[in-house]
């Protein structure tokens, strides 16, 4: 397969979304068993009758649902990825030759910390300016960037800190029964917190996805003829 050979991302865009709608689907259904148990505790709490089985239900229903939506997520990621490459290794058919970071380093920067905390927000940043039908080679980084851009990443970024605190407060709360509580409520404020990033996710991927169509490749292949 040639560098400049364009292959569609859209069957990927399409899994890549079917699954994160499924995750955000996903997280309503955490945020009910979230809820139950934390109504479940403040009973336990206020000394009331609790049933074991109630209790090894509510247990399981947590841990089945937390495991679940782990699954949904990691694969949600991994097509992410994929597609990712995808987008950016197309860029060279639709004309644009000064892409800063190669197609590799479009997936890697996720890996390496501190440096993903910022950079995978500007690869896809300049995968949306590269894909515009309006850009011009060498002149495409001057293009109009959405807000939507920044919302989603910030909104990534503030899933992510909850929900690290969340875990680190279930990992050490011990007996105390008001700690469990303030861990599962910040369990279900990331998580509706991620469903909103995974969403504006989707809108991201779609319009990356219409912007690197076939008519677009088309003209810059009799652009660049």
């Amino acid at each position: 397969m040639s560098d400049n050979e364009f292959v569609s991302g859209s069957s990927l865009a399409k899994a890549v979304i079917w699954l994160f709608g499924t995750a955000i689907a996903m997280q309503f259904i955490a945020t009910a068993t979230y809820v139950h148990q934390i109504m479940l505790l403040q009973r336990i709490d206020r000394g009331d009758m609790v049933s074991n089985n109630e209790v090894e239900f509510s247990d399981y229903s947590v841990s089945l649902i937390s495991v679940l939506d782990f699954l949904v997520y990691l694969a949600g990621a991994i097509v992410f990825l994929f597609w990712l490459y995808r987008v950016s290794a197309n860029l060279p058919a639709l004309g644009v030759q000064d892409m800063r970071w190669s197609p590799g380093w479009a997936v890697g920067w996720w890996f390496i910390p501190v440096m993903n905390i910022f950079r995978p927000y500007q690869v896809v940043k300049e995968i949306w300016l590269a894909s515009s039908a309006d850009a011009q080679p060498g002149a495409w980084r001057d293009g109009p960037v959405s807000s939507i851009l920044g919302l989603w990443w910030l909104v990534f970024l503030a899933g992510r800190i909850v929900i690290a605190i969340a875990s680190r407060m279930n990992r050490s709360t011990g007996v105390d029964i008001d700690a469990y509580i303030s861990a599962f409520v910040l369990h279900i404020l990331g998580g509706l917190i991620w469903a909103f990033g995974a969403y504006l996710a989707i809108k991201i991927i779609r319009e990356i996805d219409r912007r690197q169509s076939l008519p677009r490749v088309t003209k810059y292949a009799e652009a660049f003829a």
